[in-house]
Order: structure tokens, then C-alpha cells, then sequence
């Protein structure tokens, strides 16, 4: 009999889930619509049915020694409470692990899914932990976070690497987070959909369809979220990847040039090290697990 770490990565669209043993191989992987789950405002007996289910489905019962959980979400420093998840109705100052730890009887994780992006590609990439490390990650907006010495930095309330919330001046934009004219208003998935909805393009082929100005606006709007950030912290290594960054004609070269262009000259300018990475369907799964595994499961 196996012991595996149960990980889930709650996304705006879809739930991923699977047992991950102790080598990090994950087994009985399922993606699942997050609103066939979410069915209601009970968001914490939804969740608990939902993997109270996929518990006895694989007979997994005393097999699962804890559970983690990513959400793309701010969580609170001691990470027990969902603070603001604008794509997760009901979940906004919700605590999970209190409830679940209780109905389950083991240790839960609550993390941000950023944060298991950047353990898994740290690993998969083999990056020295050494130092400083930031990953940024375009899908729907910008998600973001930087480790240093191999620990995630949190911050004073849980909430550090909001790049994505960087005010653009004169934007009046609003944004899911409360604030008007932030930068992955244009720099993310939900200025992308609405481009092709107006322009009526299908969002798959959105790069090979774009005019030429619309994409250099774009990918210049995604180059300065990140050259702002590597010019604050001068990071030993850049992690770029999301949804977005993974399309297909994605112009990863205009990216790489308008990155350049906008951080300082000579440094960090002349000693980047940009680490492009793949958009792995068990990466959120396989990285939450990962943080379990690192706060000593």
C-alpha cells in the first residue's frame, strides 16, 4: 500500500487533481470543470464531497497521508484562509484548512498556484536554489512569485508578487482586485479573449492573426511587468511561462527583445538568465505536493 499527497490545483476554469507519491509520479490524474464541483455557495462541503469522491473512486482510503491545495488567489501569511480569489465565487475570506483538516483527519496545505508552478519548474529545469529566483506566469492575468535561498517570500500580509497590479497611468480600466487601471488588465489571458472577442479572431490562432502594432502593444505591456520586476530585484534567475506565454506563435524572441529593451543597462541587463518553461498539465498537482513534501510530510 502506497502513501501519496493528494494535490489540487483549483483553477478559474478547470480542478485538477491527483495523487502524488513520494517520487513526485502522479497517479489517477483527473481534470475537471471547476463549476460542476462548485455547484453552490458552500464552496468548503463542495470541495469536501468533491474529494471525499475521488478518495473512494481510486480506494484511496488511509492511503492519502495530506492534502494540498493551489488556488489562484491572495491567501493569508499563516496560509489557512482564502483572502480574494476574484474567478472563485464564494471563496473570498474563506478559511479550508480548519473544515477540512477536520473532516479528513490528516494535514491540509493551503498555497497560492503560483507557488507550485515555481517549485515544479525549479525542479524540472534543475535551477540552483541558491540566491534569488522569480517566475512570473501570464494566463489570465500575471501571476508571480520569487523565492530566495529555495523559500518562498510571502511578505508582510502573504500577498507579495502582485505584479500583475501595477497601475498604468490614465488606464480606467477596472480590475478583479478592486483597483482601476492595473497592468494585466493588458498584459494577461482577459485582455487577449476580449481583443478576439471585438475583433472577432479565434483566440487560438490570436498571434498569427494580430496585427503587427496590436502584438508589439502586447507583448511590450507583458515586458514591462517583467523588467520591473528585474530591475527591483536583480533575480539570479527568471522563470516566464502561463498559459498565454504557451499558445500557440507565441513570439517568445519580440518577448525576449522588449524585456532587454526595458531593463537597466548594464545590470542585470547583461547577465539575465530568462528560463522559458512548458505549460505542464500536472505542474500545479505535482507542485503542491512538493510544498507539502517541503514543510516536512
Amino acid at each position: 500500500m502506497g502513501e501519496y499527497i493528494l494535490g489540487l490545483d483549483i483553477g478559474g476554469t478547470n480542478i485538477r487533481i491527483g495523487a502524488v507519491d513520494k517520487e513526485s509520479e502522479v497517479h489517477y490524474f483527473e481534470k475537471v470543470y471547476q463549476k460542476t464541483v462548485f455547484t453552490n455557495s458552500k464552496s468548503v462541503d463542495n470541495l469536501i464531497e468533491f474529494i471525499s469522491n475521488y478518495i473512494s473512486k481510486y480506494q484511496l482510503t488511509g492511503q492519502v497521508v495530506a492534502i494540498a491545495i493551489a488556488v489562484p488567489a491572495t491567501i493569508s501569511k499563516d496560509c489557512t484562509t482564502v483572502l480574494q480569489a476574484p474567478s472563485l465565487p464564494g471563496f473570498d475570506n474563506l478559511n479550508l484548512l480548519a473544515p477540512l483538516e477536520e473532516y479528513f483527519g490528516i494535514k491540509v496545505f493551503l498555497l497560492k498556484d503560483v507557488w507550485t508552478a515555481a517549485l515544479y519548474d525549479i525542479h524540472k529545469y534543475h535551477l540552483n536554489t541558491g540566491g534569488l529566483i522569480a517566475a512570473c506566469y501570464v494566463g489570465t492575468g500575471i501571476g508571480n512569485v520569487f523565492l530566495y535561498n529555495g523559500e518562498i517570500y510571502k511578505g508582510k500580509n502573504g500577498v507579495s508578487g502582485e505584479l500583475g497590479h501595477i497601475p498604468i497611468p490614465e488606464s480606467k480600466l477596472a480590475c478583479g482586485c478592486g483597483n482601476i487601471g492595473c497592468i494585466e488588465n493588458y498584459a494577461g489571458g482577459k485582455y487577449l479573449a476580449k481583443y478576439c472577442q471585438h475583433s472577432k479572431i479565434d483566440i487560438e490562432t490570436v498571434f498569427s492573426s494580430m496585427p503587427k502594432e496590436d502584438i508589439d502593444n502586447y507583448i511590450n505591456y507583458i515586458a514591462i511587468a517583467i523588467a520591473t520586476e528585474i530591475n527591483i530585484l536583480d533575480p539570479d534567475s527568471v522563470l516566464l511561462g502561463g498559459g498565454v506565454l504557451n499558445m500557440e506563435g507565441f513570439p517568445y524572441e519580440l518577448l525576449k527583445e522588449k524585456i532587454y529593451q526595458h531593463t537597466r543597462k548594464p545590470f542585470p541587463n547583461d547577465n539575465l538568465n530568462l528560463v522559458f518553461v512548458s505549460d505542464d498539465s500536472t505542474k500545479g498537482v505535482v507542485g503542491a505536493a512538493m510544498y507539502a513534501r517541503k514543510m516536512g510530510v
